[in-house]
């Protein structure tokens, strides 16, 4: 709870900040800028939420993110990521019955259609949005017996859910490319998967 609400915080003192400037810059993008965009990035993600039986699908992330772009800032675009994950040694402590000594191992995947706003500070681009797609996890217990987890989930499987992500990112346009960094906020519905802060750099180019 306290990490969501630190994330907002900061969320909410980008546009602040963003608004503050525009009244001192001129906010007209350079028209040049306008049409379809790909981005490529690489950056990490951790768990915000601690559960029982902990997993990781998140870790090493890379992202593609194919957009449009307006001259008036409105931009559209499909974002895919892909989270190696990690391996987590741990004891899960069951409700009845010893300990248990396991690796937890998962990855995912998000898919999701994004709306944002790019704002001109100077010479820079603020770009903040909100994604909403789904997200895939898969994960792997090793070799344990189901019944020593007291039936709590299968040594394998899977779970889809619906996914959404307020971002903000900075921007330095040099020509056709971009160059940057960004965070997004992942919050997820499943039970299963754990919402993420992600951190990401950024390269681009116009298309």
């Amino acid at each position: 709870m306290v990490s969501r609400l630190v994330t907002i915080l900061v969320l909410i003192a980008g546009l602040t900040l963003a608004s503050a400037a525009s009244a001192d810059v001129a906010l007209d993008p350079v028209p040049s800028l306008a049409g379809f965009e790909l981005l490529a990035s690489v950056g990490y993600g951790g768990v915000t939420e601690d559960y029982r039986l902990k997993t990781e699908p998140y870790g090493a992330m890379f992202s593609l993110d194919l957009g449009y772009r307006w001259k008036t800032g409105l931009r559209l675009d499909a974002h895919a990521t892909y989270g190696l994950g990690q391996s987590i040694a741990q004891t899960y402590e069951r409700v009845v019955g010893r300990e248990v000594e396991l690796t937890s191992k998962a990855q995912s995947f998000t898919a999701a259609l994004s709306v944002g706003y790019d704002l001109w500070i100077r010479f820079l681009l603020l770009r903040y949005s909100v994604k909403l797609g789904v997200t895939w996890m898969g994960w792997d217990l090793g070799d344990l017996h189901y019944s020593s987890l007291g039936g709590y989930s299968p040594m394998k499987g899977s779970a889809l859910g619906f996914a959404w992500a307020p971002g903000l990112a900075l921007l330095w346009p040099v020509q056709r490319f971009e160059y940057g960094i960004g965070f997004d906020y992942l919050l997820q519905t499943a039970t299963h998967i754990p919402s993420a802060i992600m951190g990401q750099a950024i390269v681009g180019m116009k298309l």
